[in-house]
């Protein structure tokens, strides 16, 4: 019905603004549903992710492998990176005790030093650091907008977010 209705059009508008298929957005996300990475993130979370990550991979199925092992390593409670990213910004939301979606955690990752954020790479996989890196650097260096302006940081976040629900 109309949930689904709305799920495609941001998706369509998602692979519009990250020059992704919306087939190969449809494999990611059936990736993620059988990896169990669905519940721990949004679906507008994950599509905003995918557009970071995307704007510095090659290739879409590069970008969705980088985005499923930097999801994994996060959403997995005890993990090596997870622990050392709780060491660094808040993971969890206080109220629900879930995830928070991972563009806002970047949007913290990015008021931290250069320093901070290598505290990172060793409980990282490369590939995890393949879709972090570049995702962190468009958050925290800025996103030309359609209309010209850089936007940065949660106004990078809020941008996406729009992006995605026209």
């Amino acid at each position: 019905g109309e949930e689904a209705r709305l799920a495609v059009d941001k998706m369509i508008a998602a692979g519009r603004a990250g020059g992704v298929m919306i087939e190969d957005l449809v494999k990611l996300i059936e990736k993620m549903r059988i990896a169990g990475l669905l519940g721990k993130q949004n679906f507008d979370d994950m599509l905003k992710m995918m557009i970071l990550v995307r704007r510095a991979s090659p290739s879409v199925e590069r970008a969705g492998t980088q985005l499923m092992r930097l999801a994994t390593e996060w959403g997995v409670q005890g993990s090596k990176a997870r622990e050392a990213l709780k060491g660094l910004v808040p993971v969890t939301d206080e109220v629900t005790g879930k995830m928070r979606p991972m563009v806002d955690i970047l949007v913290d990752l990015a008021k931290l030093s250069p320093e901070a954020i290598d505290k990172l790479a060793g409980p990282t996989s490369k590939a995890a650091l393949k879709a972090l890196m570049p995702a962190l650097d468009s958050i925290r260096e800025g996103m030309a907008a359609t209309n010209g302006e850089l936007v940065k940081g949660a106004k990078a976040n809020e941008y996406l977010q729009r992006t995605i629900d026209t």
